[in-house]
């Protein structure tokens, strides 16, 4: 087996091996395919496409641009090296797009901090929300909390259950996990809306609650926020679920009770997905780590009318 490296960084490496091309992110390894006269690329996980890259290069013209260290042309008309199109492999590796044209990829990375010309920029966190790096944090998407939540298609309150293989340590533990649940509800508003979430992380900001204030239901103006009973029970277009319902949702989630929680609350001006609760309705955003269960819940409040 002839194994031949025509790029490499610390974030990918592009590997010619007898009659394959294959591109390596820091969890997988991709075979780059493409079919003569027809302008896609192909990026398969064993024998499956997981992306398809329109108005892209073939593999003879990538192999060709890394072995002479050449440009090549988009029909965009933005021009490429090997690192340029690394990196462009990377983008539809870290949005998850299945089906995407090589425009959608250049707007990402121009729009978004770009791998580019400011990854260097960026603190840790940002990167990961950006890129989807997250390999040490999880969902819990077998939970049956997630079918039963199913039934409360009048609720407009996301959840996110999350299981981190990272040390415990306070705040930080927090945010890593909020970036997290907000990295997978974008791509499902983005998937469902068509709108792009944007951040500042920097405007991330934190303070703790008590279980007991967070959880009891009370009136509706002791808080400055709308409390987490009344977003539940009082989305934008009214409910016919009661206190019942509320309680065992968090029985769902909470199962060994709220006596062993650490809340934080979370600023809700550092990203977009928080605008339209902001109109009117609410926004929140909350962190819950169960000490008995190990495991996160992110609460995320956003709707209007």
């Amino acid at each position: 087996m002839n194994n031949e490296i025509l790029y490499q960084s610390d974030k990918c490496s592009l590997i010619s091996n007898n009659h394959d091309l294959l591109f390596n992110n820091k969890h997988n390894k991709y075979y780059l395919e493409s079919y003569p006269y027809e302008p896609c690329l192909y990026m398969k996980l064993d024998s499956k496409i997981v992306i398809i890259i329109h108005n892209s290069f073939n593999v003879f013209e990538i192999v060709d641009v890394a072995k002479n260290n050449k440009k090549i042309k988009a029909i965009t008309g933005k021009e490429y090296d090997i690192k340029g199109i690394c990196d462009l492999l990377l983008c539809a590796i870290n949005y998850q797009v299945f089906d995407t044209d090589i425009s959608y990829l250049e707007k990402k990375l121009n729009d978004d901090i770009s791998l580019n010309d400011k990854n260097n920029t960026i603190d840790d966190d940002e990167r990961k929300f950006i890129f989807n790096d997250f390999h040490n944090i999880r969902e819990l998407s077998d939970d049956i909390f997630y079918k039963e939540y199913e039934k409360y298609d009048e609720c407009v309150l996301d959840y996110c259950i999350i299981k981190s293989d990272l040390d415990y340590n306070d705040e930080e533990s927090h945010k890593k996990v909020v970036l997290f649940a907000m990295s997978k509800w974008s791509k499902v508003i983005k998937k469902k809306c068509n709108i792009d979430i944007t951040f500042n992380i920097k405007k991330m900001k934190a303070s703790r609650l008590k279980a007991k204030c967070f959880f009891e239901i009370a009136n509706e103006n002791k808080e400055e926020s709308k409390p987490y009973w009344y977003l539940f029970l009082n989305p934008p277009h009214g409910c016919s679920y009661n206190i019942k319902d509320f309680e065992y949702i968090n029985k769902l989630l909470f199962p060994k009770g709220f006596d062993n929680l650490e809340i934080f609350e979370w600023s809700t001006n550092w990203s977009n997905y928080f605008n339209d609760g902001l109109e009117w309705w609410g926004a929140r955003c909350i962190s819950i780590y169960d000490k008995n269960m190990k495991r996160f819940v992110v609460i995320g409040a956003s709707a209007t009318d």
